[in-house]
């Protein structure tokens, strides 16, 4: 999930106003909303674990404006994500 989409999420999105596609991380299919402003992706821990996702854990503290500050429990760098055929 982007940080866009993660402020978004408490902002009530209007799926008819964003642009969504589905993808495969790791051979699963996945729902992803595109922001092209976004630095970086979030996705929750258990979808994490869902995906195999191999994340270095980490106990970071993400405050985006106008939500409530949320943990960040890793990352996972450079995870390839296939769009299209």
């Amino acid at each position: 999930m982007t940080l866009a989409a993660l402020a978004a999420q408490s902002a009530n999105v209007r799926p008819h106003e964003s642009l969504f596609v589905n993808a495969k991380l790791n051979g699963k299919t996945v729902r992803i909303m595109v922001d092209t402003g976004a630095t970086h992706n979030f996705v929750t821990e258990e979808r994490a674990k869902d995906l195999y996702l191999n994340y270095v854990a980490s106990d970071t503290i993400l405050k985006i404006v106008n939500a409530l500050p949320t943990i960040v429990h890793g990352f996972a760098p450079k995870v390839p994500i296939d769009l299209g055929e």
